[in-house]
């Protein structure tokens, strides 16, 4: 565990999925409260919203796969990041 923190390349990612992750979780929770709170929303528009967010993934990653079998790895997780990056903003 040691040797992979001491890599500079590992660390940085290891902050960068914590960033992602840290924001992707603010934003749900954000349109959650703005739902239920301020829109009198139930059971069915927060199911919803939770399947409006994991639809997405259940499409697309078999297509990814097939993807990151084929291309530079690398140049795939940059582009899905900016990809990402631009979604949220």
């Amino acid at each position: 565990m040691r040797s992979l923190l001491e890599n500079r390349n590992v660390l940085i990612l290891a902050i960068a999925e914590t960033v992602t992750g840290v924001g992707s979780w603010v934003t749900m929770m954000a349109i959650f409260s703005i739902l239920i709170f301020e829109g009198g929303g139930g059971v069915r528009e927060t199911s919803a919203v939770m399947f409006a967010g994991l639809a997405p993934l259940l499409i697309a990653s078999p297509i990814a796969g097939a993807l990151v079998d084929r291309v530079d790895r690398r140049s795939v997780m940059i582009g899905s990041q900016w990809l990402l990056g631009v979604v949220i903003a």
